[in-house]
């Protein structure tokens, strides 16, 4: 599928301002579980969720904040 602009900023995004993308990449474009995550990295579950939280919260502030 071609990837679109939207597609393209959103990621610019997600490079931009989390700390760990890969782990936004794994969970939201890949559809990957917090599981599959931990498993991928031999972390638990708990770290894994806590680190997508931060990140999010961090994207969601840039994103608000640039508006």
């Amino acid at each position: 599928t071609p990837k679109t602009l939207a597609y393209i900023d959103m990621m610019d995004e997600i490079f931009t301002y989390c700390e760990d993308p890969d782990l936004i990449y794994d969970r939201y474009y890949k559809n990957m579980t917090i599981q599959e995550i931990a498993d991928q990295r031999q972390k638990s579950g708990q770290t894994i969720r806590v680190k997508i939280k931060k990140d999010l919260q961090r994207l969601k502030n840039n994103l608000t904040n640039s508006v």
